[in-house]
């Protein structure tokens, strides 16, 4: 059964803004030492299309320890996450759920020190923690106590053995835009990538999806992750001549019908911008990004402008951001929804009556679930896979030109 944790930001039933969270100097730090576990004092509402949940099992309190990054060089992000978490119990949990947060100090030696207390006080969950490296120092007291993990991280090494992470991995957005882009007409593709381990994730993931759809990739091309713009200028020059297969200047025939940029920041901009002056026409060549681009404000960049990148559809988290805002009066990061959805599942999945709340054959149903960041669910690896929008940038911000699916079927993105 399809579980909707967040539609409509449920947020239509909430007629008082959620309480500022205990332990904050009302600036967004946190005495660690003084925050106490946080319990909804409120019904859950009624969340479509599951049945009304019977009868809580005994009464008994649901405890989901919430490793973050409350100190330490993460810290801003971490209690961001936290209060949109506690949104989240506001908004979705009963009396008898109980979030528990525990700081990670944002190191291994923390996460691994946080997940055993959470443990020894009775967790039936753990959400969090944010960084690889703590997943992976967390997880062994997890797995030895069967404790289910829903981690924040993109690293899909860390996931499996009953963790399961919720961040965005950049293949699926890969396959996502190239299957739009072939949809429109595109066979050509090329790539200007970071000389890193994502940049090659997705090239590798570009010449997949593109062999999947029998199309082709026409060059490729890796500079630098925070490359100055002679070597932008060099790499360019090098695509436009015709040296990595895009055809010479004479030959605009020879160049690919979309060129992904899996980057951000002003090396984004700069190789943008760069490729436009070279005669990389962004009118005639698309330009195509990932979920990374999701973070930027976009339509400032005229050269960017109808270029295309996968993500979820913005509608839901526009909605949660404003709320956000209005309670603690500042911007979330953009990792806060990744802290309400998992939050928001653990209250929505701890109020049913069946036993097993948090087992794998739960967390791993095939239907899914709907949060903030749209339709997703977990594979028995472990690893999210998402229902990705296409949106297009546009001079006034983004636009869904495709929109995400609405629910699982045979497609895989």
């Amino acid at each position: 059964m399809l579980a909707v944790v967040a539609a409509g930001l449920v947020l239509a039933g909430c007629t008082r803004p959620a309480p500022p969270p205990s332990g904050s100097d009302g600036q967004g730090r946190y005495d660690t030492s003084r925050i106490p576990p946080y319990q909804s004092t409120r019904p859950v509402p009624p969340i479509a299309p599951i049945p009304p949940a019977g009868p809580e099992v005994g009464g008994e309190t649901t405890k989901v320890a919430l490793l973050l990054p409350l100190s330490g060089q993460h810290a801003a992000i971490g209690s961001a996450m936290l209060d949109a978490a506690q949104l989240a119990v506001f908004d979705m949990g009963t009396e008898q759920f109980e979030l528990v947060p525990k700081d990670t100090r944002g190191t291994p030696e923390g996460a691994s020190a946080a997940a055993s207390e959470a443990i020894r006080e009775g967790a039936d969950l753990i959400v969090g923690p944010l960084l690889a490296t703590s997943v992976r120092a967390a997880s062994p007291a997890a797995r030895a106590a069967g404790v289910p993990v829903l981690a924040f991280s993109n690293d899909r090494t860390v996931a499996g053995g009953g963790v399961f992470t919720l961040g965005f991995l950049p293949d699926p957005e890969v396959r996502r835009v190239v299957e739009y882009a072939v949809s429109q007409g595109m066979r050509r593709f090329a790539a200007v990538a970071p000389e890193t381990p994502y940049g090659r994730l997705t090239v590798d993931a570009l010449r997949d999806a593109a062999a999947a759809h029998g199309a082709t990739v026409a060059a490729v091309e890796f500079i630098s992750p925070n490359a100055g713009m002679p070597e932008i200028t060099d790499v360019v020059r090098r695509v436009r001549g015709g040296q990595s297969g895009f055809g010479g200047s004479a030959d605009l025939s020879a160049q690919p019908d979309a060129v992904l940029l899996p980057m951000i920041g002003p090396t984004l901009t700069a190789t943008a911008s760069t490729m436009a002056f070279y005669e990389v026409d962004p009118r005639q060549v698309k330009f195509l990004g990932t979920g990374q681009w999701d973070q930027l404000r976009l339509s400032g960049e005229p050269a960017l402008v109808g270029s295309w990148y996968a993500a979820p559809d913005p509608a839901a988290r526009e909605q949660f951001e404003r709320k956000f805002n209005e309670t603690y009066q500042r911007t979330p990061p953009r990792l806060a929804t990744l802290a309400y959805d998992a939050t928001a599942l653990a209250a929505v999945l701890s109020s049913r009556s069946e036993p097993g709340a948090f087992n794998q054959q739960t967390l791993t149903d095939m239907e899914g679930f709907t949060g903030l960041d749209g339709l997703f669910r977990f594979r028995p690896d472990g690893t999210a896979e998402r229902g990705l929008a296409i949106l297009q940038v546009t001079p006034s911000g983004v636009i869904v030109v495709d929109p995400a699916p609405r629910r699982f079927e045979d497609r895989i993105f």
